[in-house]
Protein backbone atom coordinates (compact mmCIF):
# COMPACT_ATOMS: atom_id res chain seq x y z
CA UNK A 1 0.00 0.00 0.00
CA UNK A 2 1.46 3.38 -0.99
CA UNK A 3 1.97 6.41 1.26
CA UNK A 4 -1.05 8.43 0.07
CA UNK A 5 -3.38 5.47 0.58
CA UNK A 6 -2.17 5.15 4.17
CA UNK A 7 -2.60 8.90 4.70
CA UNK A 8 -6.16 8.76 3.33
CA UNK A 9 -7.04 5.96 5.76
CA UNK A 10 -5.47 7.79 8.70
CA UNK A 11 -7.09 11.13 7.76
CA UNK A 12 -10.51 9.86 8.90
CA UNK A 13 -9.06 9.70 12.43
CA UNK A 14 -8.64 13.50 12.39
CA UNK A 15 -12.34 13.94 13.00
CA UNK A 16 -13.52 12.05 16.10
CA UNK A 17 -11.87 14.10 18.88
CA UNK A 18 -12.54 17.21 16.83
CA UNK A 19 -16.30 16.53 17.07
CA UNK A 20 -16.27 17.77 20.67
CA UNK A 21 -12.90 19.51 21.03
CA UNK A 22 -13.60 22.29 18.51
CA UNK A 23 -16.39 23.75 20.63
CA UNK A 24 -14.95 23.19 24.11
CA UNK A 25 -13.08 26.55 24.28
CA UNK A 26 -16.29 28.41 23.35
CA UNK A 27 -18.54 26.68 25.89
CA UNK A 28 -18.70 29.52 28.42
CA UNK A 29 -19.42 32.00 25.58
CA UNK A 30 -22.23 29.80 24.28
CA UNK A 31 -23.57 29.81 27.84
CA UNK A 32 -23.49 33.61 27.91
CA UNK A 33 -25.37 33.82 24.60
CA UNK A 34 -28.04 31.29 25.59
CA UNK A 35 -28.26 32.71 29.11
CA UNK A 36 -31.71 31.25 29.73
CA UNK A 37 -30.33 27.71 29.40
CA UNK A 38 -28.89 25.75 32.33
CA UNK A 39 -25.18 24.98 32.61
CA UNK A 40 -25.96 21.29 32.09
CA UNK A 41 -27.82 22.12 28.85
CA UNK A 42 -24.82 24.11 27.62
CA UNK A 43 -22.45 21.25 28.45
CA UNK A 44 -24.71 19.00 26.37
CA UNK A 45 -23.51 20.93 23.30
CA UNK A 46 -20.25 19.01 23.81
CA UNK A 47 -21.63 15.73 25.14
CA UNK A 48 -24.92 15.26 23.20
CA UNK A 49 -23.31 13.98 19.96
CA UNK A 50 -22.02 11.01 21.95
CA UNK A 51 -25.50 9.60 22.65
CA UNK A 52 -26.19 9.52 18.90
CA UNK A 53 -22.76 8.14 18.11
CA UNK A 54 -23.40 5.03 20.22
CA UNK A 55 -26.32 3.38 18.33
CA UNK A 56 -25.07 4.54 14.93
CA UNK A 57 -21.61 3.11 15.63
CA UNK A 58 -23.11 -0.26 16.51
CA UNK A 59 -25.34 -0.13 13.42
CA UNK A 60 -22.31 0.68 11.26
CA UNK A 61 -20.61 -2.48 12.51
CA UNK A 62 -23.55 -4.40 11.02
CA UNK A 63 -23.88 -2.28 7.86
CA UNK A 64 -20.35 -3.20 6.74
CA UNK A 65 -21.78 -6.59 5.77
CA UNK A 66 -24.12 -4.93 3.25
CA UNK A 67 -22.55 -1.61 2.24
CA UNK A 68 -18.95 -0.96 1.20
CA UNK A 69 -16.92 0.79 3.87
CA UNK A 70 -15.86 3.57 1.51
CA UNK A 71 -19.55 4.35 0.80
CA UNK A 72 -20.23 4.50 4.54
CA UNK A 73 -17.31 6.92 4.92
CA UNK A 74 -18.90 9.20 2.28
CA UNK A 75 -22.21 9.15 4.18
CA UNK A 76 -20.52 9.85 7.50
CA UNK A 77 -18.46 12.75 6.16
CA UNK A 78 -21.54 14.40 4.61
CA UNK A 79 -23.49 14.32 7.89
CA UNK A 80 -20.37 15.39 9.79
CA UNK A 81 -19.99 18.50 7.64
CA UNK A 82 -23.68 19.46 7.81
CA UNK A 83 -23.93 18.92 11.57
CA UNK A 84 -20.60 20.55 12.36
CA UNK A 85 -20.86 23.65 10.20
CA UNK A 86 -24.61 24.02 10.87
CA UNK A 87 -23.93 24.98 14.49
CA UNK A 88 -22.57 28.32 13.26
CA UNK A 89 -26.04 29.43 12.09
CA UNK A 90 -28.11 28.18 15.05
CA UNK A 91 -30.25 30.84 16.76
CA UNK A 92 -31.66 28.71 19.57
CA UNK A 93 -30.19 26.10 21.88
CA UNK A 94 -32.64 23.53 20.47
CA UNK A 95 -31.52 24.10 16.86
CA UNK A 96 -27.91 24.00 17.98
CA UNK A 97 -28.48 20.65 19.69
CA UNK A 98 -30.20 19.30 16.55
CA UNK A 99 -27.11 20.11 14.49
CA UNK A 100 -24.95 18.54 17.18
CA UNK A 101 -27.09 15.41 16.89
CA UNK A 102 -26.44 15.25 13.13
CA UNK A 103 -22.75 15.62 13.88
CA UNK A 104 -23.06 12.67 16.25
CA UNK A 105 -24.72 10.51 13.59
CA UNK A 106 -21.99 11.34 11.08
CA UNK A 107 -19.26 10.63 13.61
CA UNK A 108 -20.99 7.37 14.55
CA UNK A 109 -20.67 6.20 10.96
CA UNK A 110 -16.97 7.10 10.86
CA UNK A 111 -15.76 5.83 14.25
CA UNK A 112 -15.70 2.04 13.62
CA UNK A 113 -14.34 2.57 10.12
CA UNK A 114 -11.31 4.54 11.37
CA UNK A 115 -9.75 1.36 12.74
CA UNK A 116 -11.89 -1.21 10.96
CA UNK A 117 -10.23 -0.30 7.65
CA UNK A 118 -6.83 -0.63 9.33
CA UNK A 119 -7.79 -4.13 10.47
CA UNK A 120 -8.78 -4.96 6.86
CA UNK A 121 -5.50 -3.97 5.27
CA UNK A 122 -2.81 -4.46 7.94
CA UNK A 123 -1.55 -7.29 10.17
CA UNK A 124 1.15 -7.91 12.74
CA UNK A 125 3.62 -5.16 13.59
CA UNK A 126 2.25 -2.93 10.83
CA UNK A 127 -1.23 -3.08 12.40
CA UNK A 128 0.23 -2.08 15.80
CA UNK A 129 2.02 0.86 14.16
CA UNK A 130 -1.07 1.96 12.21
CA UNK A 131 -3.22 1.79 15.37
CA UNK A 132 -0.68 4.04 17.07
CA UNK A 133 -0.61 6.39 14.09
CA UNK A 134 -4.43 6.49 14.04
CA UNK A 135 -4.41 7.53 17.70
CA UNK A 136 -1.76 10.17 16.95
CA UNK A 137 -3.74 11.57 14.00
CA UNK A 138 -6.88 11.50 16.14
CA UNK A 139 -5.12 13.71 18.65
CA UNK A 140 -3.66 15.89 15.90
CA UNK A 141 -7.27 16.64 14.96
CA UNK A 142 -7.87 17.59 18.57
CA UNK A 143 -4.87 19.94 18.55
CA UNK A 144 -6.09 21.63 15.37
CA UNK A 145 -9.63 21.89 16.74
CA UNK A 146 -8.78 23.30 20.16
CA UNK A 147 -6.12 25.74 18.96
CA UNK A 148 -8.16 27.21 16.12
CA UNK A 149 -11.43 26.86 18.04
CA UNK A 150 -9.92 28.86 20.89
CA UNK A 151 -8.48 31.52 18.59
CA UNK A 152 -11.78 31.89 16.72
CA UNK A 153 -13.65 32.63 19.99
CA UNK A 154 -12.08 36.10 19.70
CA UNK A 155 -14.59 36.83 16.92
CA UNK A 156 -17.59 35.22 18.63
CA UNK A 157 -18.96 31.86 19.72
CA UNK A 158 -20.18 30.93 16.21
CA UNK A 159 -16.77 31.00 14.53
CA UNK A 160 -15.24 27.89 16.17
CA UNK A 161 -17.80 25.79 14.27
CA UNK A 162 -15.89 26.67 11.08
CA UNK A 163 -13.15 24.28 12.23
CA UNK A 164 -15.33 21.43 10.94
CA UNK A 165 -14.46 22.47 7.38
CA UNK A 166 -11.46 20.14 7.85
CA UNK A 167 -13.98 17.44 6.90
CA UNK A 168 -13.80 18.68 3.31
CA UNK A 169 -10.05 18.01 3.24
CA UNK A 170 -10.65 14.48 4.54
CA UNK A 171 -13.41 13.92 1.95
CA UNK A 172 -10.98 14.88 -0.83
CA UNK A 173 -8.34 12.42 0.39
CA UNK A 174 -10.88 9.62 0.76
CA UNK A 175 -12.33 10.14 -2.73
CA UNK A 176 -8.91 10.33 -4.42
CA UNK A 177 -6.74 7.87 -2.52
CA UNK A 178 -8.57 5.59 -0.07
CA UNK A 179 -8.60 1.95 -1.28
CA UNK A 180 -12.04 0.35 -1.59
CA UNK A 181 -12.20 -2.97 0.25
CA UNK A 182 -14.50 -5.39 -1.60
CA UNK A 183 -17.80 -6.23 0.06
CA UNK A 184 -17.47 -9.68 1.53
CA UNK A 185 -20.40 -12.04 1.16
CA UNK A 186 -20.66 -13.39 4.66
CA UNK A 187 -22.36 -16.62 5.45
CA UNK A 188 -25.25 -16.45 7.87
CA UNK A 189 -23.65 -16.87 11.27
CA UNK A 190 -24.12 -15.65 14.79
CA UNK A 191 -21.84 -12.79 15.78
CA UNK A 192 -19.30 -13.87 18.36
CA UNK A 193 -18.06 -11.01 20.54
CA UNK A 194 -15.53 -12.17 23.09
CA UNK A 195 -16.41 -11.37 26.72
CA UNK A 196 -13.05 -9.66 26.96
CA UNK A 197 -14.18 -7.13 24.32
CA UNK A 198 -16.93 -5.96 26.68
CA UNK A 199 -14.46 -5.68 29.54
CA UNK A 200 -12.02 -3.72 27.38
CA UNK A 201 -14.95 -1.49 26.38
CA UNK A 202 -15.72 -0.87 30.06
CA UNK A 203 -12.12 0.22 30.61
CA UNK A 204 -12.55 2.62 27.67
CA UNK A 205 -15.66 4.01 29.35
CA UNK A 206 -13.76 4.68 32.58
CA UNK A 207 -10.87 6.31 30.73
CA UNK A 208 -13.18 8.77 28.96
CA UNK A 209 -15.35 9.31 32.05
CA UNK A 210 -12.23 10.51 33.86
CA UNK A 211 -10.97 12.65 30.99
CA UNK A 212 -14.17 14.35 29.87
CA UNK A 213 -14.08 16.76 32.79
CA UNK A 214 -11.53 18.63 30.65
CA UNK A 215 -13.59 19.45 27.52
CA UNK A 216 -16.81 19.92 29.50
CA UNK A 217 -15.41 21.82 32.49
CA UNK A 218 -12.10 23.50 31.68
CA UNK A 219 -13.65 26.51 29.89
CA UNK A 220 -15.70 27.37 33.01
CA UNK A 221 -12.71 26.69 35.29
CA UNK A 222 -10.35 28.98 33.35
CA UNK A 223 -12.97 31.72 33.00
CA UNK A 224 -14.22 31.76 36.61
CA UNK A 225 -10.71 31.40 38.07
CA UNK A 226 -9.55 34.43 36.09
CA UNK A 227 -6.75 32.44 34.44
CA UNK A 228 -7.61 33.40 30.87
CA UNK A 229 -10.08 33.42 28.00
CA UNK A 230 -11.39 31.02 25.36
CA UNK A 231 -8.04 31.27 23.58
CA UNK A 232 -6.31 30.15 26.78
CA UNK A 233 -8.67 27.19 27.09
CA UNK A 234 -8.04 26.18 23.49
CA UNK A 235 -4.27 26.23 23.97
CA UNK A 236 -4.53 24.29 27.24
CA UNK A 237 -6.75 21.55 25.81
CA UNK A 238 -4.39 21.26 22.86
CA UNK A 239 -1.68 20.24 25.35
CA UNK A 240 -3.71 17.12 26.14
CA UNK A 241 -3.92 16.20 22.49
CA UNK A 242 -0.26 17.14 21.94
CA UNK A 243 0.77 14.68 24.67
CA UNK A 244 -1.44 11.99 23.14
CA UNK A 245 -0.18 12.77 19.63
CA UNK A 246 3.49 12.34 20.55
CA UNK A 247 2.75 9.21 22.59
CA UNK A 248 0.67 7.72 19.77
CA UNK A 249 3.53 8.14 17.30
CA UNK A 250 5.77 6.15 19.65
CA UNK A 251 3.13 3.71 20.89
CA UNK A 252 4.79 0.53 19.61
CA UNK A 253 8.10 1.39 21.32
CA UNK A 254 6.35 2.41 24.55
CA UNK A 255 4.26 -0.75 24.63
CA UNK A 256 7.33 -2.95 24.27
CA UNK A 257 9.10 -0.96 27.02
CA UNK A 258 6.16 -0.90 29.48
CA UNK A 259 4.98 -4.47 28.86
CA UNK A 260 2.40 -5.60 31.43
CA UNK A 261 2.51 -2.17 33.12
CA UNK A 262 1.12 -0.35 30.06
CA UNK A 263 -2.41 0.12 31.41
CA UNK A 264 -1.40 1.03 34.98
CA UNK A 265 1.13 3.62 33.79
CA UNK A 266 -1.33 5.19 31.33
CA UNK A 267 -4.19 5.30 33.81
CA UNK A 268 -1.92 6.59 36.58
CA UNK A 269 -0.73 9.50 34.44
CA UNK A 270 -4.30 10.39 33.45
CA UNK A 271 -5.61 10.12 37.03
CA UNK A 272 -2.92 12.15 38.77
CA UNK A 273 -2.97 14.66 35.93
CA UNK A 274 -6.63 15.34 36.78
CA UNK A 275 -5.65 15.87 40.42
CA UNK A 276 -2.93 18.25 39.27
CA UNK A 277 -5.47 20.41 37.42
CA UNK A 278 -7.58 20.76 40.56
CA UNK A 279 -4.59 21.58 42.78
CA UNK A 280 -2.99 24.08 40.40
CA UNK A 281 -3.62 27.78 40.89
CA UNK A 282 -1.63 28.97 37.87
CA UNK A 283 -1.38 28.23 34.15
CA UNK A 284 2.01 26.48 34.41
CA UNK A 285 0.66 23.90 36.85
CA UNK A 286 -2.51 23.36 34.80
CA UNK A 287 -0.41 23.00 31.62
CA UNK A 288 1.87 20.34 33.12
CA UNK A 289 -1.13 18.43 34.50
CA UNK A 290 -2.94 18.49 31.15
CA UNK A 291 0.18 17.26 29.36
CA UNK A 292 0.33 14.30 31.78
CA UNK A 293 -3.33 13.55 31.09
CA UNK A 294 -2.60 13.58 27.36
CA UNK A 295 0.37 11.22 27.65
CA UNK A 296 -1.75 8.84 29.72
CA UNK A 297 -4.53 8.81 27.14
CA UNK A 298 -1.97 8.43 24.36
CA UNK A 299 -0.87 5.19 26.01
CA UNK A 300 -4.35 3.89 26.86
CA UNK A 301 -6.36 4.65 23.73
CA UNK A 302 -4.37 2.78 21.03
CA UNK A 303 -3.81 -0.06 23.50
CA UNK A 304 -7.58 -0.43 23.96
CA UNK A 305 -8.24 -0.61 20.21
CA UNK A 306 -5.29 -2.93 19.61
CA UNK A 307 -6.44 -5.36 22.30
CA UNK A 308 -9.99 -5.23 20.96
CA UNK A 309 -8.81 -6.13 17.45
CA UNK A 310 -6.65 -8.95 18.78
CA UNK A 311 -9.51 -10.41 20.84
CA UNK A 312 -11.78 -10.58 17.76
CA UNK A 313 -11.98 -12.69 14.63
CA UNK A 314 -11.50 -11.08 11.22
CA UNK A 315 -15.26 -11.37 10.60
CA UNK A 316 -16.24 -9.62 13.82
CA UNK A 317 -13.44 -7.10 14.29
CA UNK A 318 -15.32 -4.06 12.90
CA UNK A 319 -18.28 -4.69 15.21
CA UNK A 320 -15.94 -5.30 18.15
CA UNK A 321 -14.15 -2.00 17.48
CA UNK A 322 -17.55 -0.31 17.23
CA UNK A 323 -18.48 -1.67 20.65
CA UNK A 324 -15.21 -0.38 22.14
CA UNK A 325 -15.85 3.04 20.60
CA UNK A 326 -19.41 3.11 21.95
CA UNK A 327 -18.15 2.76 25.50
CA UNK A 328 -15.96 5.80 24.86
CA UNK A 329 -18.88 7.94 23.77
CA UNK A 330 -21.09 6.65 26.57
CA UNK A 331 -18.37 8.03 28.85
CA UNK A 332 -18.57 11.39 27.07
CA UNK A 333 -22.33 11.61 27.42
CA UNK A 334 -22.54 10.47 31.02
CA UNK A 335 -19.55 12.41 32.38
CA UNK A 336 -21.38 15.76 32.91
CA UNK A 337 -24.42 13.94 34.32
CA UNK A 338 -22.41 11.85 36.79
CA UNK A 339 -20.31 14.85 37.81
CA UNK A 340 -23.40 16.96 38.47
CA UNK A 341 -25.02 14.15 40.49
CA UNK A 342 -21.91 13.67 42.66
CA UNK A 343 -21.52 17.43 43.14
CA UNK A 344 -25.15 17.79 44.26
CA UNK A 345 -25.06 14.68 46.46
CA UNK A 346 -21.96 15.79 48.37
CA UNK A 347 -22.70 19.56 48.07
CA UNK A 348 -19.32 19.87 46.37
CA UNK A 349 -20.14 22.55 43.81
CA UNK A 350 -16.84 24.36 43.37
CA UNK A 351 -15.55 25.23 39.91
CA UNK A 352 -12.68 22.74 40.29
CA UNK A 353 -14.74 19.92 41.84
CA UNK A 354 -15.17 18.07 38.53
CA UNK A 355 -11.40 17.42 38.38
CA UNK A 356 -11.30 16.01 41.92
CA UNK A 357 -14.24 13.76 41.08
CA UNK A 358 -12.36 12.49 38.01
CA UNK A 359 -9.32 11.81 40.22
CA UNK A 360 -11.50 9.73 42.55
CA UNK A 361 -12.91 7.72 39.64
CA UNK A 362 -9.37 7.15 38.38
CA UNK A 363 -8.16 5.85 41.76
CA UNK A 364 -11.15 3.49 41.86
CA UNK A 365 -10.24 2.22 38.36
CA UNK A 366 -6.61 1.62 39.34
CA UNK A 367 -7.75 -0.43 42.35
CA UNK A 368 -9.99 -2.56 40.11
CA UNK A 369 -7.08 -3.27 37.72
CA UNK A 370 -4.80 -4.25 40.61
CA UNK A 371 -7.50 -6.55 42.00
CA UNK A 372 -7.78 -8.23 38.59
CA UNK A 373 -4.15 -9.31 38.92
CA UNK A 374 -5.29 -11.37 41.92
CA UNK A 375 -8.77 -12.56 40.83
CA UNK A 376 -8.04 -12.69 37.06
CA UNK A 377 -11.52 -11.78 35.85
CA UNK A 378 -9.97 -10.50 32.61
CA UNK A 379 -7.58 -13.01 31.03
CA UNK A 380 -6.27 -12.12 27.54
CA UNK A 381 -7.03 -14.79 24.97
CA UNK A 382 -4.41 -13.62 22.50
CA UNK A 383 -0.66 -13.52 22.22
CA UNK A 384 0.69 -10.11 21.18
Amino acid sequence: MNKMQKISILSISLLSIMSSAAISPALSYIGDYFYNSSELMIKMVVSLPAIFIIPVTLLTGRLTSYIKKKTLVYMGLTLYLVGGLGGAVANSIVVLLVFRSLLGIGTGLLIPLMRGVIADFFDGKERVQMMGYASAVNNLGGIIATLFGGILTIYGWRYPFLVYIVGLFVLFLVIKYMPDHPLEKKESRSVSINRNVWMIGLSHYMMVLIFFAVPSGLSYYISESGLGTGVTTGVLISLVTLGSFITGLNFHTLKVFLGDSTVIVGLGLETFGMLGIGLSSNLIGVSIALLLVGIGIGILSPNIYLKTSLESSKEDVTLALAIAACFSFLGQFSSPLINEYIQDFFHFNRVDSTFYISFGIGVFSIIIILLNKVFKVYIPKHVE
